[in-house]
C-alpha cells in the first residue's frame, strides 16, 4: 500500500509544469506582428502574474498556467494595461501605477 501511495504521488508531481517551463512558454507566446496580431493578458495563477501574449496563444497559456505547481506561493501582481504588439515584435503592456 505504501509503495502505491509513493508511486501515485510521484506520478502526480510529474504531471505539473514548473514555473520556469511556464515562463519559457509565455516568452514564446509573446511573438507578434504589429500589423496583424492582437495582444491580451493571459496566464494568471496563484503564483503567476498575467502577462501580455499573442491572442492566438491565450488558450495554451491559460491551460499551462493551471498546471503550474505553485507550492503555496502567491504572486503580488501589478496591473498590466494596454497590452499591445511592440515595434520589436513582442507583446508588451504598461504597468498601471
Amino acid at each position: 500500500m505504501k509503495r502505491w501511495l509513493v508511486l501515485s504521488t510521484l506520478a502526480l508531481c510529474a504531471c505539473g509544469v514548473s514555473i520556469e517551463d511556464f515562463q519559457a512558454t509565455a516568452r514564446t507566446a509573446k511573438t507578434c506582428d504589429p500589423a496583424h496580431d492582437r495582444c491580451v493578458n493571459a496566464g494568471a495563477a496563484a503564483c503567476l502574474c498575467a502577462t501580455p501574449v499573442n491572442a492566438t496563444q491565450v488558450a495554451a497559456i491559460n491551460d499551462s498556467a493551471t498546471k503550474v505547481n505553485c507550492g503555496g506561493a502567491v504572486a503580488d501582481c501589478p496591473a498590466i494595461v494596454n497590452p499591445h504588439c511592440g515595434p520589436d515584435g513582442l507583446c508588451t503592456g504598461d504597468v498601471s501605477p
